[in-house]
């Protein structure tokens, strides 16, 4: 083998060389990814399982809360203000709040 032939084979194993250190980084990454792909996977699970069952269950409890309010609303609003004209004959009249119910998309005043 002469000089120059021996020169090639050096830079193309150096070459070789460099390519699998670049594979090996690859890998490691694919790797890495798999294991955040995992992760991933696991909290979209839980999201559609128990997190937006859980949200509409919540969801169902607060407009169930929002009707009872606004069942009692008007005859609270009355006992508070013969009690008020009772307690102060001169004050001012207070109304309970106004409430915001959250049905499906939307946002209403009850």
């Amino acid at each position: 083998m002469n000089s120059q032939t021996s020169i090639e084979l050096k830079e193309l194993t150096d070459r070789i060389e460099v390519i699998e250190r670049k594979l090996d980084l690859i890998l490691l990454k694919l790797d890495g990814i798999e294991v955040i792909e995992r992760k991933l996977n696991l909290i979209l699970l839980k999201l559609d399982g128990s997190v937006i069952k859980n949200c509409d269950k919540m969801g169902t409890h607060i407009d169930f809360v929002n009707s009872v309010y606004t069942t009692v609303k008007v005859p609270l609003n009355y006992i508070s203000n013969k009690i008020q004209k009772i307690i102060n004959p001169s004050g001012l009249h207070h109304e309970l709040p106004l409430i915001q119910n959250y049905n499906g998309n939307e946002v209403e005043n009850v």
